[in-house]
């Protein structure tokens, strides 16, 4: 079945209007997260949207309570967030590109002719090539697993994916999270080399290499209907 579009939408608890994001998967339940202030769903394809909103309105206690949080966790301008703290952005002309940390402050270098905007942009680049990389290729030698391939995008969707082909796409935008819970990303999708769905045997296989990875999940407050 082909997936639906995504729905753009808005759900109402006690007069407070939280924007909501549907994303129709190929799954059984319906979970949901906050993600830069946005009610982000993932939700089957059969589901319709106003059982969706009847099912989340169950939760209204905790997406009020995580609402909150997501408005209180939103950055300042020249703000970014790494490995779950907040570092203050600076921008200076140089003739290369270049960055460097300073206690909470990032100092990112670029050429005159290079906006701040894209300037910012190749730091997350370069910067989750040089994180995410290396504990991919840790995890993958702890479990004796291996993609096809193995690319880095800023998907805003999810943070991680691994296909029928054997390739796994990494989110860049996991360098906003622990290094422990980048690792657990990371077997994650390498247990889908094994298991091409959650079933306990895919969990048990997570489990093994990251006991902890329940307590891991609950620090970006997924919920599972």
């Amino acid at each position: 079945m082909i997936n639906k579009a995504d729905i753009k939408d808005v759900l109402i608890i006690d007069e407070i209007k939280i924007p909501l994001l549907i994303k129709y998967k190929r799954k059984l339940q319906i979970s949901f997260r906050f993600l830069e202030g946005c009610l982000v769903v993932s939700a089957p394809n059969q589901a319709k949207v106003t059982d969706i909103k009847e099912a989340l309105l169950k939760k209204k206690t905790w997406i009020l309570k995580h609402h909150h949080l997501s408005e209180g966790h939103r950055l300042n301008q020249n703000e970014l967030r790494l490995h779950d703290r907040r570092v203050g952005v600076m921008f200076q002309s140089g003739s290369t590109f270049s960055y460097s940390f300073n206690e909470d402050s990032l100092v990112i270098i670029h050429p005159s002719r290079m906006k701040e905007e894209n300037a910012l942009k190749h730091f997350k680049q370069d910067y989750s090539e040089k994180i995410l990389v290396p504990i991919f290729e840790k995890a993958c030698v702890e479990m004796n697993l291996r993609p096809i391939s193995l690319s880095l995008r800023d998907t805003k969707s999810s943070h991680g994916r691994c296909n029928s082909k054997h390739q796994i796409t990494l989110s860049i935008r996991l360098i906003e999270y622990s290094y422990d819970y980048i690792r657990y990303v990371c077997i994650h999708e390498l247990a889908h080399l094994r298991h091409m769905n959650h079933s306990k045997a895919f969990y048990g296989l997570v489990k093994l290499y990251c006991p902890e990875y329940k307590k891991l999940v609950a620090q970006v407050r997924t919920v599972v209907l």
